[in-house]
C-alpha cells in the first residue's frame, strides 16, 4: 500500500467494501467514459478476483478460528479425562518407576521437570489491528512477552500475561506498510523469569 491518504482503505472490511462498490459502479461509468468493452472486462477481472480472494481469506479464517476454539474445548476436557487415567496407572502396583519414566508421566514434584529447561508455548495470530498470541504456560504463573521486527535484533518487552490469549495492539511503523513481527514468551514464576525462552513466532501484520 503507498501512503497513508491513499483511496485505498487500510483493514479488510474497508478494502471488500471498497471493492465492491468499483465494481458494481464500473461497466456504468466506464462506458460514461467511453471504455472499450475489453477495456471495462480487463479492469473488472482484477476487481473479482481481489473480492473472491479475500472471500475466501474471510471463510479459511473463521474456520481456522473455529478450529482453534474447539480444539481447546476439546483438550481442557480430555485432558482431565486422560489425568484420571494416568492417576489409575501409576496407582497400579506392577507401575514401576522405569514404565513411568518411559511413558512420561512423571511429575515436577517426582523429579522429572526441570524449570530450567522448560518454556511455555506460543502460536502468533494477525487479525486486523492487532496480533494475538496464544499460548500455555506450561506450569509457569505466567509469561512476559517480548517482540521485535523483522531483521531487528534487540528484543522490546511488551507485557506480563497469566491468561490466553494476549493481544498485541501495537501500531506500524510505517502506517499502511505491512510488516513481519517477530514474538518469544519467557515463564515468570513468582515476578522472576525462569527457564528458556520459546523459539520465535512470526506473523505479517497488515494493521
Amino acid at each position: 500500500m503507498s501512503g497513508h491518504n491513499d483511496f485505498y482503505p487500510r483493514r479488510d472490511a474497508e478494502q471488500v467494501s471498497w471493492l465492491k462498490n468499483f465494481r458494481a459502479k464500473l461497466d456504468g461509468h466506464g462506458k460514461t467514459l467511453g471504455l472499450a468493452p475489453a477495456r471495462i472486462k480487463e479492469v473488472a477481472g482484477r476487481l473479482d478476483a481481489l473480492i473472491d480472494s479475500f472471500e475466501q481469506k474471510d471463510r479459511a479464517t473463521a474456520t481456522y478460528q473455529a478450529a482453534v476454539a474447539a480444539h481447546e474445548e476439546l483438550e481442557v476436557r480430555l485432558v482431565a479425562e486422560l489425568r484420571a487415567d494416568i492417576r489409575e496407572l501409576k496407582a497400579n502396583r506392577l507401575c514401576s518407576d522405569a514404565i513411568k519414566a518411559d511413558l512420561q508421566i512423571v511429575s515436577s514434584s517426582e523429579g522429572s521437570f526441570r524449570l530450567a529447561d522448560a518454556r511455555p508455548s506460543v502460536v502468533a495470530e494477525a487479525h486486523p489491528g492487532f496480533v494475538r498470541l496464544r499460548f500455555k504456560k506450561l506450569g509457569f504463573d505466567g509469561v512476559n512477552v517480548y517482540t521485535r521486527r523483522h531483521g531487528e535484533t534487540a528484543w522490546r518487552f511488551l507485557a506480563r500475561d497469566t491468561n490466553s490469549p494476549y493481544d498485541d495492539h501495537s501500531d506500524l511503523e510505517k502506517p499502511g506498510v505491512p510488516e513481519v513481527r517477530e514474538y518469544r514468551l519467557v515463564g515468570v514464576v513468582k515476578d522472576h523469569e525462569q527457564g528458556q525462552p520459546t523459539d520465535a513466532v512470526s506473523v505479517t501484520f497488515t494493521g
